[in-house]
């Protein structure tokens, strides 16, 4: 299941959400925190109707397992660029997620940009020595992701 699939969220009105944690995007058995994360972002930016998340913050209380979840989303302002609202990711009617975030619409951005660094010299990725999972390593959340250690720290 892709990453997009895996973070889809149904609106069922007035800030309620469905959504449901898949397998295998877990490790020893929680759910990968960044994923829960991106859940509630999606319904997030929905609720806004803002596409691109600028900030999260998130407040985990509960590890997420596999299964149906809701996520309700309390607007705080909304606003003609940026819009900030909280969500509550739950599972069984128990808090696992308390996340504040801040979105826009990156299309409507305009004016100078200025861009003063530049990103770290890699190696070309088929130059990188690539991990394949295991049932004991890594965990079953990076047969999800495809994760390639550098030449010079492969050792």
């Amino acid at each position: 299941m892709s990453f997009h699939d895996a973070t889809q969220v149904s609106d069922q009105g007035d800030g309620r959400y469905t959504a449901a944690i898949a397998e295998g995007w877990d490790i020893a058995g929680n759910a990968n925190g960044g994923y829960l994360m991106a859940i509630a972002a999606r319904a997030i930016t929905e609720t806004l109707g803002k596409p691109d998340p600028l900030t999260t913050t998130g407040h985990y209380l509960k590890p997420g397992r596999p299964g149906p979840i809701t996520v309700d989303v309390t607007t705080l302002r909304n606003g003609k660029r940026h819009g900030t609202a909280s969500a509550t990711l739950s599972s069984d009617g128990e808090p696992l997620l308390v996340v504040i975030g801040t979105a826009t619409d990156l299309s409507l951005a305009s004016g100078p940009e200025q861009v003063d660094s530049v990103p770290p010299p890699i190696p070309d990725p088929d130059d990188c020595y690539r991990i394949e999972p295991t049932t004991t390593f890594p965990p079953p959340f990076m047969g999800r992701v495809e994760l390639r250690i550098h030449p010079d720290d492969a050792g």
